[in-house]
């Protein structure tokens, strides 16, 4: 699954857009390479959603099935 993410980037000195792609757990900026990345708001998003669709996926793996929230 793919998901865009806007906010500042430090490195860049500007506001961006970020694609970021669960199934290869890459993102389209230097996460998780980058200097800032301990305290850049994107790259906490993007372990967020990388930490939930690995969720998801590991409980897709084990039921079979969907998990239910």
């Amino acid at each position: 699954m793919e998901k865009i993410l806007t906010g500042y980037c430090r490195t860049c000195d500007a506001s961006r857009m970020v694609l970021v792609d669960s199934e290869d757990g890459e993102a389209d900026c230097e996460f998780p390479a980058c200097a800032y990345s301990a305290g850049c708001p994107v790259a906490a998003e993007i372990r967020a959603f990388l930490n939930e669709s690995t969720s998801v996926r590991a409980g897709i793996t084990q039921s079979g099935g969907i998990p239910k929230k």
